[in-house]
């Protein structure tokens, strides 16, 4: 359970945006950190490879490559890599009163890694890297705060799991830790882009393949027991629910609801 890490550290600044450290941490299996705690500063954790365990407020977050993880002044987080994935990951800390133009948007997003990647590629010999980082910085913070980038299509992605997983019991606080978001914020967008709440869709998506099996010839009981309910009962109840009719007189020509 040990980490190599490189860090860069600045003299106090000043300013609307400065960075005071950065640096890269690269966790072997089942790497854990207790604590980190922000201070007065921001810290932005940019996820290169691997997957982690994230902890913060009470709520659990699941990151992976590509996503950012957002702590604000006076958080703390404790986080475990991965046995299977061990964790890499660039970090930056930094204030200024542009800084807190980050503090309603969300724990954690995807962003283009490239300014992270080149920050710990630069000639720390040279005098002007804080020129360089800082300008690196102002790049991320553009991205995470231009309204114009396009959201992660998380319908998508929920939908592709689901079904990837038919006989799992998933609830939305698993498919927000899959999509790297804390609940009621995945609730939200959610709703919003699939035009109803995460559990609606959840059924919707598991009704899908109950149609797709009857319409095959399979029968309820067999449907039951693929798509991991406890009983036939409570398919049947679900089932004609959604549909309107019982498995047994469900024909494939019927649409949707």
């Amino acid at each position: 359970m040990t980490e190599h890490m490189k860090i860069y550290a600045f003299e106090e600044l000043r300013g609307e945006l400065y960075p005071t450290s950065f640096g890269e941490r690269i966790c072997e299996s089942c790497f854990t950190r207790p604590y980190e705690f922000s201070h007065g500063q921001y810290v932005l954790h940019y996820i290169v490879e691997g997957r982690g365990f994230f902890h913060k407020d009470g709520r659990d977050y699941t990151l992976s490559g590509g996503q950012v993880f957002l702590t604000r002044p006076g958080e703390m987080i404790s986080f475990e890599s991965d046995p299977e994935a061990p964790l890499r990951y660039i970090w930056i800390r930094f204030g200024g009163e542009r800084a807190r133009r980050l503090s309603e948007l969300p724990d954690v997003t995807r962003i283009d890694g490239a300014p992270f990647l080149r920050m710990m590629r630069y000639d720390t010999k040279e005098s002007s890297i804080v020129e360089y980082i800082t300008g690196e910085l102002w790049l991320v913070l553009g991205a995470l705060t231009d309204r114009t980038v396009e959201e992660p299509d998380y319908v998508s992605l929920v939908r592709n799991y689901l079904r990837g997983h038919p006989t799992a019991a998933v609830s939305v606080a698993e498919l927000s830790r899959l999509v790297g978001l804390n609940r009621q914020y995945f609730t939200k967008v959610f709703h919003r882009r699939a035009k109803m709440p995460p559990k609606e869709f959840i059924l919707s998506v598991r009704m899908e393949k109950a149609r797709e099996l009857l319409s095959r010839g399979v029968s309820g009981t067999e449907c039951a027991l693929l798509l991991g309910y406890a009983s036939v009962y409570s398919f049947s109840k679900a089932f004609r629910r959604f549909v309107g009719v019982p498995p047994s007189r469900f024909s494939p020509c019927q649409g949707k609801r």
